[in-house]
This record gives structure tokens, sequence and C-alpha cells, in this order.
């Protein structure tokens, strides 16, 4: 018993570890600005133009600092995303014990990800938006780095999807969705449409801060009640 024990702590130190420092399993990198990319494939130039991009999305958030390195890990192979995201579904991950980013398989020159079932909205759901949208997890570290653990869902993700679709996003879309029940307002569907609008809500329509919105950590029912008074407004 002792044994199996001791073995499984130093399996999960050595995964803790490579959660830490994956590098060595990524045998390409390219540098460009604050970003660091890995990959277990070669990386094309225009990687610098998704970067651009996601730079632009996470500067507007007030969690940016022209100071903050990102490194992102694209695990084109399937063991690798595996290994880190320790499921096939999503499109990235980050870890919340260490602030590096990982993004399934990839095709960087066409600004997009690999997945078997289709992606939702691909054209604004694009590689850069993944990479934002991870890099904002990144950011809420700065606030608590068991965010994810303590706040309602809808602020950790909505917030994320906030950021990683900018500017690809109109309230009064969204809002019209909302009311006519559209299947991209389902959680279940996989999308973060619900979380998104609930953010943009509270920080477009009720002016408050995104660390405001943490602090208050109301629930999803109060958030859509203020809603639902603002649509029989609408």
């Amino acid at each position: 018993m002792k044994k199996t024990a001791l073995t499984f702590l130093l399996l999960l130190l050595l995964y803790i570890g490579v959660l830490f420092y994956p590098n060595p399993l990524f045998s390409h990198s390219y540098v460009y600005n604050n970003y660091r990319v890995y990959s277990d494939r070669a990386i094309p130039k225009e990687i610098e133009n998704i970067l651009d991009d996601v730079e632009s999305r996470i500067s507007k958030s007030e969690l940016y600092d022209t100071k903050d390195k990102h490194n992102i890990f694209i695990c084109n192979s399937s063991w690798r995303f595996m290994l880190f995201a320790r499921s096939n579904a999503p499109g990235g991950i980050v870890n919340f014990i260490a602030p590096n980013v990982f993004i399934r398989e990839s095709d960087i020159k066409k600004n997009k990800i690999i997945k078997e079932k289709p992606i939702y909205s691909p054209k604004i759901r694009t590689l850069a938006y993944y990479m934002a949208h991870e890099i904002t997890h990144v950011m809420q570290q700065k606030i608590s780095q068991l965010m994810p653990l303590k706040s309602p869902k809808y602020i950790v993700e909505g917030y994320a999807d906030y950021i990683g679709k900018l500017p690809n996003f109109e309230y009064e879309q969204y809002l019209e969705d909302y009311k006519n029940h559209t299947k991209f307002m389902d959680i279940k569907s996989g999308m973060y449409n619900r979380y998104h609008l609930l953010i943009a809500h509270l920080m477009q329509k009720r002016g408050m801060s995104y660390k405001e919105v943490v602090e208050q950590g109301m629930s999803m029912e109060e958030v859509e009640h203020d809603i639902m008074l603002a649509l029989k407004k609408y």
C-alpha cells in the first residue's frame, strides 16, 4: 500500500512538473514580442499576424499589462493535448496551477484550430480567439489563482469569451438571441454566449469594472433577472 501511494505521489509530482515546464515535449519555438510559442510542428511566420491580433484583443482588458509575457503551447499530437487538457473536447486550456496556455491541433496559416466535431462560429472563434481566451484566464490569476474554483463559471468563462471575441460582439444581437432562446444561448451547446452576455451586461450596461464583478460575485440568476428587467424596456 505504501509503495502504491509513493508511486502515485511521484507520478503526481512529475505531472505537476510537466505542467510548469512542458518545453522538452515541444521541438519548435517562435519568439515574438512578449510571446513565446511552442509546437510539435514547425511554426510558420504567419504566427506573427495571429499574435498581433491576440495582443489587440487582450490589451482591451483591465487586467492587461505590457510587461506580461505569455507561453503558448500548440499540441498538434492528440496525446500531447490530452496530457495537458485531460480531455479532447476544448479548443484550449490553462491549468490554474501554472500560467501556460495549451492549444489543440491548429492550422496557423489559416488561423484556425482543428477539431473532429464542427466548430460553431469558426469565423469568430479563430485561433487568435482561442489564444486570447486562454490568455485572459492567465490574466485572471492576478485576481486569484483559485478563481476557477471560487467564482461562478459565468464570471470566469464569460469574461474570457468577452475579451477573446473582441471586436466581434454586439450586445443587442446577443440580447435578441437571449430573448429568442437561440441554441447558442444554451450552455449545453458548448458556447459561452450566455455567460458572455451576462458579463457584457454588467460591464457595458451597469458600468462595472471586471474586478467589481468578481468582488460582488452575483449569481447567474441575479444577473439574468436584471437582464429580464432590461428586456421589458427593450
